[in-house]
């Protein structure tokens, strides 16, 4: 977790539009709080097992 205000650069890095803002491994975003269904999938989308 990283306070988009505490840190700018980050904030700007990952185009911050709203929080929450989860991503994973760099590209999958999700902007808003999700259930934990959606988050679970959007996780193994990237991390298959």
């Amino acid at each position: 977790m990283v306070d988009a205000t505490s840190f700018p650069s980050l904030s700007d890095r990952f185009e911050v539009t709203g929080v929450p803002l989860t991503v994973v491994n760099g590209t999958a975003r999700q902007v808003g709080a999700a259930p934990e269904a959606r988050l679970t999938a959007l996780i193994q989308q990237h991390f298959p097992s």
